[in-house]
């Protein structure tokens, strides 16, 4: 018998970092594997917001969804 999918438990736009430790990263896409996702860098930009770190140059990371938690 096999095992029904989980529920991802992750949406474009949240905040994470890996198992609550800093940096923090927006999630930007969620990869069809439903394993990984497309991430960017964030910082606190005061009031309960962050934003993508702005860059000399685009990056992204393409993190496991098991390691991440949410901010």
């Amino acid at each position: 018998m096999s095992k029904a999918p989980q529920p991802i438990p992750f949406k474009v736009g949240d905040v994470v970092s890996l198992r609550g430790r800093p940096p923090f990263f927006i999630i930007r896409e969620l990869l069809p594997d439903g394993k990984n996702a497309v991430c960017e860098r964030a910082v606190f930009a005061g009031s309960g917001a962050y934003v993508a770190v702005p860059s000399a140059s685009y990056s992204s990371y393409i993190l496991a969804l098991e390691d991440l938690v949410k901010r």
